[in-house]
C-alpha cells in the first residue's frame, strides 16, 4: 500500500507502463491521471484491457473478429431486424440498437 501521494503516482506510472507493454494506446494518459481518479481516462484504459482479453479469448478458440461479426450479423438478421455491421467501428453501433437487437435474438 502506498504511503503517500508520490508512491501512489509511482505505482500508477508503473500501471501505465504495463498497459503500454500489453499493447494499449495511452495517448495523453499518465499515472497522475489514474491517481487523480480521472474516470474517462480510467475507462479508456479499462476498455482496452477488456478488449485485449476478449481478443485473446477468441484467439484461444481459433476465432477472429470477422467470425464474431458474421455471427452477430446472422443472429440479428434471424431476428428479423434489417441491420448489419460492416466492422466493429461501424457508426451504426453507437446508438446501441444493434446490440439490443443482438440481445433480443
Amino acid at each position: 500500500t502506498p504511503k503517500n501521494k508520490y508512491e501512489r503516482v509511482a505505482n500508477c506510472n508503473y500501471a501505465t507502463k504495463v498497459a503500454k507493454d500489453l499493447g494499449c494506446k495511452l495517448v495523453g494518459i499518465s499515472g497522475q491521471d489514474i491517481a487523480d481518479g480521472n474516470e474517462k481516462l480510467l475507462l479508456a484504459i479499462w476498455w482496452q484491457l477488456m478488449r485485449k482479453d476478449f481478443m485473446q479469448f477468441l484467439d484461444d478458440l481459433d476465432m477472429d473478429q470477422a467470425f464474431v461479426l458474421s455471427w452477430a450479423n446472422a443472429q440479428v438478421a434471424r431476428s428479423g431486424a434489417d441491420m448489419q455491421l460492416s466492422r466493429f467501428g461501424d457508426p451504426a453501433i453507437k446508438s446501441g440498437v444493434f446490440l439490443l437487437q443482438l440481445m433480443r435474438a
